[in-house]
């Protein structure tokens, strides 16, 4: 604005000089409209501000990495004005970056209208992206004057990990060690200790299972089908933690993806697990129990509205007091040998899945076999988790 303003007060300049050198009617009147010129596009700026409401509609709270996030911005302009510009400048926080970004949009407005302006918001990274818009400034033709509509409106839109469709297998003992009273509401299995449903005898049904004493009320075989257990004989335990810079986001990324899509896969299962990490900032310690995906997204939220470094913890934490589980998935991106030497000093009752993202893991060749290593690619973490085994 301020060269524009520059080049129209060497406007006035030269119209100046050409009504002293030429004593001419026509060259008294350009000089006077161009004085008067500033003060005709004020009045036309200050009638299009004062009939014109400007609202932002608020954008939609949840969305998967690298999808697009519209933003609008509706407009109704009571005026026979149409300004060429309104400009807002949108600042982004967020995906786990304390650095702001910000960018400028710019649309016109026209006159005597209702009109809907949008722009994308998208993050390549797992996160809460926070999304300010302060003010919107609206310009006269000729970018002489501006004035300000306060906006002042602030959203925050989580971006998820994808959930992938993932085919894996359960060790036979991963189930097991864990007695559960808790019984899956969709499948049968073999607990006799539970009936999950009664239905009419089918040839090929095994006769210790036939209900003698409905089968005679009925004056019909029928046989119970008994429940499947469930239980909590799982922990995942992704390291919110990375010791490369430039990578830092990358690698949470594939920490979370990994984390979410096992929880995922166990959700579908109905096998009951647990999630267990360290917010170091909150300086806390989390074991939450995972039901279904509700459980699963609740404690999604919770890492994402905590911290990262580049240190870790969540093995730590976990080993000062591990419940009892017959699994553990343990996910990080750190390049910590010393992570060996503690997973066999653990309950030998155990068996360990160490998720490595990125390079392998030093040291890991020659280990126990109570000790499984995935290399995880974090920039295809569908294919590093395809077909290993639980």
């Amino acid at each position: 604005m301020a060269i524009i303003r520059l080049i129209y007060a060497a406007f006035v300049v030269i119209a100046g000089i050409f009504v002293v050198m030429y004593v001419d009617s026509l060259a008294l009147l350009l000089f006077i409209v161009t004085l008067a010129l500033p003060l005709f596009l004020f009045l036309l700026l200050l009638l299009a501000r004062v009939l014109t409401k400007i609202t932002v509609e608020p954008p939609n709270a949840l969305a998967t990495k690298g999808q697009a996030v519209s933003m609008k911005i509706h407009l109704k302009n009571l005026s026979f004005i149409a300004l060429p510009t309104l400009r807002a400048t949108v600042t982004y926080y967020g995906a786990f970056s304390s650095e702001p970004e910000k960018t400028e949009i710019s649309f016109p407005l026209h006159a005597l209208t209702t009109q809907t302006s949008s722009f994308d918001i998208k993050s390549e990274h797992v996160g809460v992206v926070k999304v300010s818009i302060n003010n919107i400034y609206m310009y006269d033709y000729f970018r002489l004057f501006r004035f300000k509509y306060k906006i002042n409106q602030n959203y925050e839109i989580t971006f998820l990990p994808e959930i992938l469709p993932l085919t894996l297998d359960i060790r036979p003992n991963t189930l097991l060690g864990v007695d559960s009273d808790i019984f899956s509401k969709s499948k049968k299995g073999d607990d006799p200790s539970e009936v999950f449903a009664i239905r009419d005898y089918v040839g090929g049904d095994k006769l210790n299972r036939i209900h003698w004493k409905l089968s005679s009320k009925a004056d019909n075989l029928m046989v119970k089908d008994y429940s499947l257990p469930i239980n909590n004989s799982i922990s995942i335990i992704p390291e919110l933690a990375s010791e490369k810079g430039e990578n830092l986001l990358n690698d949470l990324d594939a920490v979370l993806e990994t984390t979410i899509n096992l929880s995922a896969f166990l959700c579908d299962a109905e096998i009951i697990h647990h999630i267990c990490w360290y917010d170091p900032k909150g300086a806390r310690f989390f074991d939450e129990e995972i039901k279904n995906t509700d459980d699963m997204f609740a404690a999604l939220g919770l890492i994402l509205a905590g911290g990262i470094d580049n240190q870790g913890g969540s093995l730590e934490f976990w080993k000062k007091d591990r419940p009892i589980c017959s699994h553990v998935a343990y996910v990080t991106a750190l390049q910590n040998a010393s992570v060996l030497g503690d997973l066999g000093e653990l309950s030998y009752a155990t068996f360990y899945s160490v998720f490595k993202i990125g390079d392998e893991l030093s040291g890991a060749e020659g280990t126990a076999g109570a000790i499984q290593f995935i290399t995880v690619n974090p920039d295809n973490v569908s294919d590093s988790l395809a077909g290993i085994t639980l």
